[in-house]
């Protein structure tokens, strides 16, 4: 049960960090990899910060615990947890950037449906039919509202639009299978060191790894070359993002440690 309650609150704090996100993406020139990297750097110092206190309640208690010391069993689950978290983190904002928040949010939440398989596949995680259901119901609802049904208009696009929905849907359902990568490597961490070794990982190669398209994205489009103004307007909603995405980081850990993968991660597409 405790898992499910973590995995609403997660839901919860990612919802208010796409929100924000589409929102700041259609009024602003900020590119997907800069908000990746701010969330990075947020996500890496305040779970730090919560580590190290951690560390020193255990110490007052006279329990010698290192919280920064990795079993061997758990390095390379927690190394993958981090570069998946990266990667699907910044394929979800190019995403967000060239795709309605609805449509890209839905195809996003695919994901449960590769949890699922995967977890039976590379965890031996057994199958019920209430994980079935859950399943079934997460992919009846994205083929829906994807085709929508309740809408006959034929809008022509131009090339332009044709070929941002093509590299944002593609980039929604490749950041859905690589969520389903890094929420099996939580489960395979699972209780070996703290809990929020696993945010920190996922922070941390957001730093790491950022930078990198700095250098690479201006190479492929021409509005990637121009500097980034800040203005109170970004700085509000970076602050939104930065600090909901360490929440839903915290809890998303929790509940995939604390409950199989199949069960909890359709909660995660109400």
């Amino acid at each position: 049960m405790i898992g499910f309650i973590y995995m609403t609150i997660a839901t919860c704090s990612l919802s208010v960090v796409y929100t924000s996100m589409n929102i700041l993406q259609r009024k602003s020139r900020i590119p997907p990899y800069e908000i990746t990297y701010l969330q990075g750097i947020v996500c890496t110092l305040s779970m730090f910060a919560l580590l190290k206190y951690m560390e020193s309640r255990e110490r007052k208690h006279n329990r010698a615990y290192d919280i920064f010391t990795i079993p061997k069993g758990a390095r390379a689950p927690l190394l993958l947890r981090g570069f998946f978290g990266f990667a699907s983190n910044l394929a979800t904002a190019i995403a967000m950037k060239l795709l309605p928040l609805s449509k890209a949010t839905i195809l996003y939440y695919t994901n449960p449906i590769f949890i699922g398989i995967f977890g039976w596949l590379f965890l031996n995680e057994k199958i019920t039919n209430y994980d079935i259901a859950g399943v079934a119901a997460t992919f009846l609802g994205v083929v829906i509202f994807t085709n929508d049904p309740f809408s006959n208009a034929q809008q022509a696009v131009s090339d332009v639009e044709w070929m941002n929905n093509f590299i944002g849907t593609t980039s929604a359902i490749i950041g859905a299978i690589i969520t389903a990568g890094a929420m099996l490597s939580i489960r395979k961490v699972g209780t070996q060191c703290y809990p929020m070794n696993l945010p920190f990982s996922w922070g941390l190669f957001n730093v790491l790894f950022s930078p990198m398209m700095f250098f690479v994205m201006p190479l492929i489009s021409s509005q990637d070359r121009t500097s980034t103004e800040y203005g109170w307007y970004e700085l509000k909603y970076i602050a939104l993002i930065t600090v909901f995405v360490s929440l839903f980081q915290i809890f998303i850990s929790l509940a995939f440690i604390t409950e199989k993968a199949a069960r909890v991660a359709p909660i995660g597409a109400l």
